[in-house]
């Protein structure tokens, strides 16, 4: 199971959501090593190499995005008000961070915010959120000149109800079949096992047409700065294996396929799993699903409002399980990985985006900046590429992945304000951005 956006919640709240780390199996399926590492050297104690001064220069210019994830169930009670939104915002502010990620289509399945196409959700926890969430954010943002993105979890979706354009009538068919060595053909939903979410099947067009108006509700309707796209992918390798996706693999594939679905995959008499002959065109074509999502939604956001920034957030490795193939069709690295066809990194959607958000969720920081380096290597320049972290537990050095991953790359995103808050890291999070200030690696380079 890959990690996700909505990883590592569960400490903020009972509310919150666990996705299991990659196993070693998935982990070795991709090897960072085949890929560059980072050329910059770290330092043995990076944080001690550029002490900051009592009364430091800092270098003007044009900073680059440093933003915080703010989920919202996890959240909920902490911004069950417009005065408590407006004090977190002050404290993002003063410690040098100047934008916010907030999550307005949950996994839940309703919005923060009053929407025409599903429910709003009100009532969480106890406690009710009797406002437009999201335009009260913008508000507070703009009294202090901070930026703001509004996150969609994309695909898992339930809990609509029947009153509005989308209902859970219309998809009670439409969810991801997976395809289980000990249950055979199941609806995702009724999988039992951890870190499994209701994933809409992305080929069917009620799903398309769900997410494309969505997507636009938000930007035509809100004076955002950025549409981040989250959970924009399948649950894993074992879905989706109906008949609406056969047929869709057909099409692409230009032939009927025989012995379905065990010409893709099927089990030994040890509930083994074993790979058939069409296994790497069915990852293609996988990745060619969410990779014409992504550029449709960027055409459809760009013709509203072209300023408005497309972000994708996703894990920092590239695995057959997800189907999201987040580098530049430029960089052809389909040989390094036995799963990918010839032509799998034409599947690639950088080019569709503005920003890339790599999910770099370890706590050592060479793998960290290893991740970065492939990232970078990967998104080779489509789009601005961001460093991510989780200050979840205390196994991270907050202030050495600020610093680090805004000298290595075009901005920073942290994950996630409950970490922040209960781990208590605002301060480490203020060290590292004056750190980072004071080298000017906080800053646009002059002609960008």
């Amino acid at each position: 199971m890959l990690l996700t956006l909505g990883v590592l919640l569960a400490g903020c709240t009972p509310q919150g959501t666990v996705t299991p780390e990659p196993t070693p199996a998935e982990q070795s399926a991709d090897p960072v090593s085949e890929d560059p590492v980072s050329e910059d050297p770290v330092s043995e104690d990076p944080v001690s190499e550029d002490p900051v001064s009592e009364d430091p220069v800092i270098p003007e210019g044009n900073e680059k995005d440093m933003q915080m994830w703010i989920s919202a169930t996890v959240n909920w009670n902490r911004l069950r008000t417009p005065q408590l939104i407006g004090k977190v915002l002050d404290q993002i502010k003063e410690v040098g961070l100047n934008e916010v990620i907030v999550e307005v289509k949950m996994m839940e399945g309703g919005t923060c915010y009053p929407s025409e196409l599903m429910p709003q959700l009100i009532t969480h926890n106890r406690a009710d959120h009797n406002f437009d969430y999201l335009q009260v954010f913008i508000d507070e943002c703009r009294k202090r000149d901070l930026k703001i993105g509004a996150a969609l979890t994309v695909f898992p979706t339930w809990g609509l109800g029947e009153s509005y354009k989308y209902k859970d009538s219309m998809f009670e068919d439409k969810y991801c079949q997976e395809l289980l060595s000990n249950k055979g053909l199941t609806d995702i939903r009724d999988n039992p096992s951890s870190g499994i979410f209701g994933f809409l099947n992305p080929v069917y067009p009620e799903v398309r047409a769900m997410v494309m108006d969505l997507c636009e509700e938000v930007v035509s309707k809100y004076d955002i700065d950025a549409l981040v796209l989250d959970y924009c992918r399948w649950q894993d390798y074992h879905s989706d294996f109906s008949e609406a996706s056969r047929k869709a693999f057909e099409a692409y594939y230009g032939s009927p396929v025989e012995n379905f679905p065990d010409c893709v995959m099927y089990f030994d008499e040890n509930n083994g799993e074993l790979y058939g002959e069409l296994f790497n065109p069915w990852m293609e074509w996988r990745a060619s699903v969410i990779q014409g999502y992504v550029k449709e939604i960027n055409e459809r956001v760009k013709a509203i409002k072209p300023d408005v920034s497309l972000e994708y957030w996703a894990g920092s490795w590239v695995s057959f399980a997800t189907g999201q193939n987040w580098g530049s069709q430029t960089r052809n690295w389909s040989k390094s990985n036995w799963w990918a066809t010839e032509n799998f990194y034409k599947t690639g959607f950088a080019d569709y985006l503005d920003v890339f958000q790599n999910g770099a969720y370890v706590s050592v920081l060479a793998d960290y900046l290893n991740w970065l380096a492939t990232g970078k290597y990967r998104v080779n320049g489509a789009c601005k590429h961001y460093a991510t972290f989780s200050d979840a537990g205390n196994k991270v050095n907050v202030e050495s992945f600020i610093y680090e991953g805004l000298m290595r790359c075009d901005g920073l995103m942290v994950f996630e304000l409950c970490h922040t808050t209960t781990g208590h890291y605002w301060d480490a999070i203020k060290k590292g951005i004056e750190r980072a200030k004071i080298n000017g690696c906080a800053f646009i380079p002059e002609g960008e």
